[in-house]
């Protein structure tokens, strides 16, 4: 799915709201669901008609919720190859980034949970970025996602502690 501002990739999260890491757009997926569906090209109107078609073809493996064609798993795991690099090695460097960075953190055990000191969407949002700093490490630096995606994880933490100190 894409965000109806800026176009770029939407996420859903467990509590069903989407998010755009780029500009920020949140909106439950339910209300997106009951009113439009998203495509790669614009918001588009539902169409209560071919509703049922496209539920078909869903459930069928011809196209996803919003109607787009979908590829095989290998096809989109070759997509995602040539754009990130070989899967293996992203996760390396993932994962050296995540055991140098919380194991040197200054609060790491500090508050005795073991989870360092950060809260779960801090937390989070670090791997994220460094899930993104390792895509663009091991695979194609100009995918301006990639760079947009880190702005947009930063974002989310400075909006939730702005919440918290209000």
């Amino acid at each position: 799915m894409t965000c109806p501002k800026c176009n770029h990739e939407v996420h859903e999260d467990s509590q069903g709201v989407i998010s755009c890491l780029s500009c920020g757009y949140r909106e439950e997926v339910n209300q997106v669901r009951d009113t439009a569906i998203y495509s790669n090209k614009d918001l588009m109107k539902r169409d209560p008609a071919t509703e049922s078609e496209n539920y078909q073809n869903f459930m069928h493996g011809k196209t996803n919720d919003a109607g787009e064609k979908l590829q095989s798993t290998e096809a989109t795991l070759i997509e995602r190859g040539n754009r990130y690099g070989e899967f293996s090695e992203h996760a390396r460097i993932s994962q050296e980034l995540k055991t140098a960075f919380f194991y040197h953190s200054n609060t790491a055990g500090a508050d005795g949970t073991g989870n360092m000191g950060y809260t779960d969407y801090q937390r989070e949002a670090l791997e994220m970025i460094f899930h993104k700093l390792a895509r663009i490490a091991n695979g194609d630096p100009t995918y301006i996602d990639s760079w947009a995606d880190i702005c947009g994880y930063s974002q989310l933490v400075v909006d939730e502690l702005t919440k918290e100190q209000k």
